[in-house]
């Protein structure tokens, strides 16, 4: 990247190489590069000037337009402000015509495989069902999921020991 400047004075101009592109960065640093910049330089040069500086890892135009008016507004920290409405759980829910069989909250950023899934079936599931709706497990249980590959897996088909048909 080349930075030049003119001294108005003498008509001379100079400029700089900066560093070879950046492979990797956060977008901490790119938002330091725009608080540096924000005061003595308009967002669409900002952004130029990091879309040669960072390729495609680069903030997008609205993003430093944000952050500049961010902090020409007072704002001196580079970090996101934490989202107040953002859930740290992700509920799995089981349900019949009669109402709520079980709930269950996992912490956010888990992964549901196929054998955690199938753990799940056999261990929450079933005493669940077995608790709070008296003989459904004699006469069958009908699951009906989307097509997610835990819930679609051959682990989980074939759980013949447990009374559920899948649909």
């Amino acid at each position: 990247m080349v930075v030049r400047y003119r001294n108005a004075t003498r008509q001379r101009s100079s400029s700089v190489n900066m560093a070879a592109p950046l492979a990797t960065c956060t977008n901490e640093e790119q938002r330091s590069v725009i608080r540096l910049s924000s005061e003595l330089v308009k967002p669409i040069k900002i952004h130029r000037r990091m879309k040669v500086q960072y390729g495609d890892a680069c903030l997008s135009l609205q993003q430093v337009y944000k952050w500049t008016r961010n902090f020409m507004n007072g704002t001196s920290s580079v970090t996101d402000s934490p989202r107040s409405g953002q859930a740290n759980f992700t509920l799995t829910l089981f349900w019949d015509e009669r109402g709520v069989i079980l709930e269950h909250y996992m912490p956010r950023g888990n992964t549901v495989n196929s054998a955690m899934y199938a753990d799940f079936l056999k261990n929450h599931l079933r005493p669940a069902i077995k608790s709070k709706r008296r003989g459904l497990l004699s006469t069958g249980v009908l699951l009906q999921h989307d097509d997610a590959r835990p819930h679609t897996a051959r682990s989980t088909l074939s759980m013949k020991h447990l009374p559920y048909k899948y649909h």
